[in-house]
This record gives C-alpha cells, sequence and structure tokens, in this order.
C-alpha cells in the first residue's frame, strides 16, 4: 500500500494561522471543508476565513482528492487526523484504527455470499442492501465493503447501498461522511452511541444518500454547497479512474 506525508496534504495552509494557534486546528478548518464538501453542513470557521485562506484551503482540498483517487476505496484521511490527536485523547475514547488490510479481510468474508441477482431483487422491490457499522471509526470498514461489493456488483453503489454508521467521536462521524462520499457510498451517520442510541443523536447524510434517496430538496441544496466550494478551486481535481470523485459529478 502507498505510504502517504499525510502533513503535506495540508502544508499549504497548515503554516497559516487562520485565527488559530496551532496545526491541529488548521486540520480541523481542513477537515471541516471536506465535511461542508460531502454533506453540505458549514462550520461557522470557515464562513470567517479570508478569501486568501479560503483560496489556500481550496488547493489544499484539491490535493486531497487528488491524492485519494490513486488507492481507491482506501481511508488516507484517519490516519492523518489521528496523528494530530493527543495520546490522551485517543486512549479515553479508544482510537485505534484498524489498519485497511484487517478491513479488507473482514469484508471479504462478510459479502462473501452476496450475488447480484439478490440486490437485483432488492432494487426491484424497491429496497436497499442494509450495512450497519456501529463504530466507524474513519469508515474504513465502510469503505472495505464496498469495495468488495463492487468487485461483484455492476450496479452502482449508489442504486442499492444504504449504510448506517455511529460513533461518539464528531470527527470521526466527519471522516466516515468524506470517505463515503468521495467513493459514492450512500451514507447517513448517527453522532452518538450505537449502545444507547438517544433521541437527540444527530444524524449527517451524504450526498450520495440523498441521490439513493432521491431527495431531490436535499441535493438541490447540496449542488449549491458543492458548487460555492468548488469556486475555490482553480481547475477540477483530474482522477485516475473515471468516475471516482463522485462528489464532483452532482
Amino acid at each position: 500500500m502507498k505510504q502517504y506525508n499525510y502533513p503535506n496534504l495540508i502544508k499549504a495552509f497548515a503554516q497559516q494561522k487562520f485565527g488559530y494557534p496551532n496545526e491541529y486546528d488548521a486540520s480541523q478548518i481542513f477537515l471541516d471543508a471536506l465535511f461542508f464538501l460531502s454533506t453540505g453542513v458549514k462550520n461557522k470557521t470557515l464562513e470567517n476565513l479570508k478569501e486568501k485562506e479560503k483560496e489556500l484551503l481550496g488547493k489544499a482540498v484539491g490535493e486531497f482528492l487528488v491524492e485519494a483517487s490513486k488507492e481507491p476505496f482506501t481511508d488516507i484521511l484517519g490516519d492523518y487526523i489521528l496523528e494530530t490527536k493527543s495520546k490522551k485523547d485517543k486512549q479515553w475514547k479508544g482510537q485505534f484504527f484498524t489498519p485497511q488490510t484487517v478491513c479488507d479481510f473482514m469484508a471479504q468474508t462478510t459479502v462473501a455470499d452476496v450475488t447480484e441477482e439478490e440486490i437485483f431483487q432488492r432494487i426491484k422491490n424497491g429496497k436497499s442492501y442494509m450495512v450497519a457499522e456501529p463504530s466507524a471509526g474513519s469508515g474504513r470498514m465502510i469503505l472495505s465493503a464496498a469495495k468488495e461489493l463492487k468487485k461483484k456488483i455492476s450496479f452502482e453503489l449508489t442504486t442499492y447501498l444504504e449504510v448506517w454508521a455511529t460513533d461518539i467521536d464528531i470527527t470521526c462521524v466527519k471522516m466516515t461522511a468524506i470517505n463515503t462520499a468521495i467513493w459514492g457510498i450512500p451514507t447517513a451517520v448517527v453522532w452518538g452511541d450505537a449502545l444507547i442510541p438517544k433521541e437527540t443523536d444527530k444524524v449527517f447524510y451524504n450526498v450520495p444518500f440523498a441521490v439513493l434517496k432521491n431527495n431531490q430538496k436535499k441535493m438541490k441544496k447540496l449542488k449549491k454547497t458543492i458548487d460555492s466550494l468548488k469556486k475555490l478551486l482553480e481547475t477540477k481535481p483530474e482522477a485516475e479512474e473515471s468516475k471516482l470523485l463522485s462528489l464532483w459529478d452532482i
């Protein structure tokens, strides 16, 4: 697997303070921008950025999307964000992400018996193939499951796959929404505890989820959101394969 120099992903603007004192906050702005692109949810910190800062951020986002396209269904975001967290913070939340290779193996055994005919019948009956992830982390297990389904089934993921993910950490919620949106995986991410669900738990829907549910109102809002962020980039990111960056096709 390719090794990425994660700090360089936001090198263009990490040296800028953006009103904050350290690189961790800069990485959070980076994460919020990708989350905004994936779900349409805007953080107020993004609204307060100056034009030059927005330009730098836009270029960093574009660099990340191009880099992500080189390794289909692979999380390159989680390791970088995890590196920025303190050891105490990670231990309190039990955040030690499962290696991608292990996720791939577990996904192979989980979806081994799923057939294209089964999926076709679900689509025919107006149903989706449901996947639940109670401890999403950065969404790696979801990416691995989608990769395996993609190998076996010719239908686009946005026509049949419906993922419901949960995590107690808002940073993980954002990473899951971002990673799944990039690869066109319809995902609803719940910010809460899967063991103790509450009515106050917040749910975030990514762009592919809106496509799956044919939510025209949501899709229209998301398109405006994506268009506004695209303007920060001089050119659309070039992917190595067509339809990799599904976010840009909305």
